[in-house]
């Protein structure tokens, strides 16, 4: 066997390549079954095949990706939709409409995550080329000679013994602010990650060097929202949208041993809703609605003990007109595999489900909005003798191309009519 052949031989051994919610026979070690039943049970389902101690029955759930295991193989879950329509979700999803035209489609997930943290070292790039944002930061130090103001009680607190030390609270121009933790966050998880290429790798590492002044905290969703977006971080819009999405890929981050391993997965029915709620907001606008979904919260009882949490509100002239819910199949029901009485369970839990917004939003119409080619259908229900309808609408993400952006479209205008007969009609 060639030098050539025996290395692509070694690398397909490595790789593990699963696809979501499709269960596949794999064998695997002792230690690679183990770590996957210790830190993965949520991502992978896993139980013992009939051929052998290490041959497994492996079902990843609502989820694609990678995962290193400890034998350093890598587990790539591929979506079920399909990467060419992953990757025009997580455009939308992530506000990366800009991105659309300059970067191809990937092939598969390994290659869609190397083309994500590319663009975004790219893009990094670009930010210190031009120089890095900077702002006044308040500190406080203990220092050995006078800088802005004496902290006269805190010094005389700490300083008892001390005395050639001097408490100074000043202010700071510097490139440690939000936006650049964000940044540095990012790219100093990305290089723990995994062994990326070396046009990946060395452009990574040079950037997270240059940003040695930018404190090395934890990052949460918090620190997103509090960012305001101005004239003069504008440029960083793009890649703090990049750095929320890798963030959010290597949010599951597990220890195996004394070795620190770094998935990168996307959770498909977070990517589903978040994908909804934007292309929603952008093309119902043009028929006069908004969708609201940030802190979209209610409780349907007096005594406030039970929450309801829609994916989306639709409405016009500040009043609300219907909900609508975005349903991934996370439960992974199949009637066609022969689980129709669990497919009918959760039919009827969504139902319950969208009757009870429609109680406690006081609207007459809701809308399940399904990850599949289905024709409308709705569901008729009289409560009080007052009528409320759930439709339940269906958005083929197979679709490639021009024909993505007519299903969107059609989507779209189904929802625009409904909420039209809801404004005309509207609740009791």
């Amino acid at each position: 066997m060639s030098a050539h052949l025996q290395i692509a031989h070694d690398v397909a051994e490595e790789a593990i390549s699963l696809r979501e919610l499709d269960e596949r026979q794999v064998r695997l070690d002792a230690q690679e079954s183990r770590f996957l039943l210790a830190e993965h049970p949520t991502q992978i389902g896993l139980r013992p095949a009939l051929d052998g101690p290490n041959e497994w029955l492996v079902r990843p759930a609502g989820w694609c990706g990678s995962i290193p295991l400890p034998s350093g193989r890598v587990i790539y879950i591929e979506p079920k939709v399909g990467i060419a329509s992953l990757w025009r979700m997580l455009v939308w999803a992530y506000d990366l409409l800009e991105l659309s035209a300059q970067a191809p489609v990937p092939f598969d997930v390994a290659d869609l995550v190397e083309s994500v943290v590319e663009v975004f070292v790219r893009r990094v790039e670009d930010l210190q080329r031009q120089g890095l944002l900077r702002g006044y930061v308040s500190l406080q130090e203990n220092l050995y000679a006078m800088r802005g103001r004496l902290n006269v009680a805190g010094h005389l607190r700490t300083n008892t013994v001390a005395r050639h030390r001097l408490l100074c609270d000043y202010d700071d121009f510097t490139t440690d602010i939000p936006e650049n933790r964000i940044i540095r966050r990012t790219l100093h998880l990305l290089l723990r990650a995994r062994a990326w290429r070396p046009r990946v790798h060395l452009p990574m590492d040079r950037c997270e060097r240059r940003m040695a002044e930018v404190d090395l905290r934890h990052i949460t969703e918090r620190d997103f929202v509090e960012v305001r977006y101005t004239r003069l971080n504008a440029h960083y819009r793009t890649p703090l949208m990049l750095a929320r999405l890798l963030l959010e890929m290597l949010s599951v981050t597990h220890r195996f041993g004394e070795r620190e391993m770094l998935p990168l997965l996307l959770r498909m029915p977070g990517v589903f809703e978040r994908f909804l709620q934007r292309m929603l907001a952008e093309r119902l606008a043009g028929a006069g609605l908004t969708v609201r979904w940030q802190g979209e919260r209610r409780h349907l009882d007096r005594g406030r003990s039970v929450m309801l949490r829609p994916d989306m509100v639709i409405g016009a002239d500040g009043r609300d007109l219907c909900i609508a819910d975005a349903k991934y199949k996370e439960t992974g029901c199949d009637a066609e595999a022969g689980d129709e009485q669990a497919t009918t369970a959760a039919g009827s839990a969504d139902v319950h489900q969208m009757l009870a917004y429609c109680i406690g939003y006081r609207v007459s119409d809701a809308i399940l909005i399904r990850a599949e080619a289905a024709a409308r259908r709705t569901i008729h229900i009289d409560v009080d003798g007052r009528q409320i309808r759930v439709h339940s609408l269906g958005i083929d993400l197979t679709r490639e191309g021009e024909d993505f952006a007519k299903t969107c479209g059609r989507l779209s205008r189904e929802l625009a009519a409904i909420a039209a007969g809801a404004l005309v009609s509207p609740a009791q």
